[in-house]
């Protein structure tokens, strides 16, 4: 049986900036790289202001200070909605739910973005390591 969530036009994908922040940072000097997270969450609203209301609280909750690895406090700071979408159709395996309008690219423009299964593979490999290592790290303290 496939499983699937009847869409009644109340979901919707919207994509929160946070930036992660070490205590005494100096916040007026805007050419800082902090640690920058874009982070795409399902919500379900009846309306666009809720979903906009509902992400950012999500987002928020939980967020407390915390020692990093290099022994400094550090927290993550929600800036603000990037980007807030529809989902049209019934969630289920294989369904449309989320779509770029990108007339006018050129073909190799195109072609330039597309990623191979090997590619993907390695990136995730090197996400796994990364994670494991920072969990070995936080064990370690």
């Amino acid at each position: 049986m496939k499983q699937k969530i009847k869409n009644r036009r109340d979901w919707w994908l919207v994509s929160v900036c946070e930036q992660n922040e070490v205590v005494g940072t100096d916040k007026r000097n805007v050419r800082r790289r902090p640690a920058t997270w874009v982070n795409t969450l399902l919500i379900k609203a009846s309306s666009l202001d809720a979903a906009y209301d509902k992400a950012l609280r999500l987002s928020r909750a939980g967020k407390k200070r915390y020692r990093a690895v290099s022994g400094k406090t550090a927290y993550w700071k929600v800036l603000g909605v990037w980007d807030l979408v529809p989902i049209y159709e019934d969630i289920e395996d294989g369904a449309e739910i989320i779509w770029q309008d990108v007339s006018g690219m050129p073909v190799a423009a195109a072609r330039k973005n597309l990623v191979t299964k090997a590619q993907l593979k390695r990136w995730h490999q090197k996400w796994l390591a990364q994670t494991e290592e920072k969990k070995r790290k936080r064990t370690r303290v």
